[in-house]
């Protein structure tokens, strides 16, 4: 919406929700699509102030489309299974149509609880309930997009999505080039009596090498990238990146307050590694409706600057962030 002033108003996330049974629903909009634990995890439920450093390089986020979503019975337990098609990753338009093309991403997320947990009993990082009995959950995403540059049509593009690759200084660069891009994440979530444990890697593998993809705007024209010396930098335009983090918690007073830390690494085919380091603690003086955190956090390399979590610096430099928050709901 716009009024004469020019004064704009957009929804960030619009769905709707239809479910014909247990098994089976359907989600219809604009939301955070099926892929990875953290970046589906609202940033009031999260352990530390913002998400880990592999999750901001390899996360898809917000996708505008369709999904299909239920739970199935396997043996003592329960899968619960989200399986979508998008316009595309990382969908930064608010127009529902301002990116069409034909190449639609697809992504799917598997979940299953074990000891009687069900996902309600991790869509907090932290175990702010205090749980008496040990849970556990096992869960894997993947996620798939081909976005081939002449098939774009109305003004769409959907090759917004970035990927790390080894720059001219041998050190990471970031490109937003069509081809396959494929991801696969896993990741484990444990808690018991005021501990919270969490666990998530990821695996991309980007195929740039397509005769019919334009790279002039990125690469030049050339098939294959050299430094100076005349070195393969990119050989191919096949990328293969991984990304991980770790993080716990605990309350030292239960459901009051609450130490954190967390190690996160993201690793760039043939180029440097980088890692991210944090610690900080939660006080929750009326649990999640009000909430003071404080963490200190210490990043090697920054391999792209985002300013949602407050890493904005400088592209491999250092970045050294002391963080303190505020919240409350209502």
């Amino acid at each position: 919406m716009d009024d004469d002033a020019q004064n704009t108003v957009a929804l960030e996330d619009y769905l709707l929700t239809w479910r014909f049974m247990p098994e089976l629903g359907i989600n219809v909009g604009r939301h955070k699509a099926a892929f990875g634990k953290q970046e589906n995890t609202v940033e009031s439920r999260q352990m530390l102030i913002d998400r880990s450093l592999a999750n901001e390089v390899f996360n898809i986020r917000r996708g505008t489309g369709l999904e299909l979503f239920g739970v199935l019975p396997v043996a003592d337990s329960k899968l619960y299974h989200r399986v979508g098609i998008y316009n595309g990753f990382d969908d930064a338009q608010r127009s529902p149509f301002l990116e069409n093309d034909n190449n639609p991403a697809v992504a799917a997320r598997l979940e299953l609880p074990l000891r009687g947990a069900t996902p309600d009993d991790f869509t907090n990082e932290s175990d702010l309930s205090f749980l008496e009995n040990p849970v556990l959950q096992f869960a894997c995403s993947l996620a798939y997009a081909n976005a081939r540059n002449e098939e774009h049509f109305g003004g769409g593009e959907d090759d917004n999505y970035e990927v790390l690759v080894k720059g001219m200084d041998a050190k990471s660069d970031i490109v937003e080039p069509g081809g396959k891009i494929a991801l696969f994440g896993a990741d484990v979530a444990y808690k018991y009596q005021g501990l919270s444990v969490i666990g998530e890697g990821f695996y991309q593998h980007a195929d740039l090498d397509r005769g019919d993809l334009g790279f002039e705007d990125d690469f030049g024209a050339t098939r294959n990238v050299f430094d100076p010396a005349g070195r393969v930098l990119i050989d191919g335009y096949e990328v293969d990146n991984f990304g991980w983090y770790v993080q716990t918690g605990y309350f030292l007073v239960p459901k009051v307050f609450e130490i954190a830390g967390r190690i996160s690494g993201v690793h760039v085919d043939n180029t440097n590694d980088m890692y991210e380091y944090a610690g900080g603690w939660n006080w929750y003086l009326s649990g999640q409706e009000l909430k003071l955190s404080m963490d200190i956090t210490y990043i090697d390399d920054l391999p792209l600057a985002v300013s949602g979590p407050n890493f904005a610096g400088v592209q491999n430099n250092s970045l050294f962030l002391l963080r303190s928050q505020l919240q409350f709901m209502f």
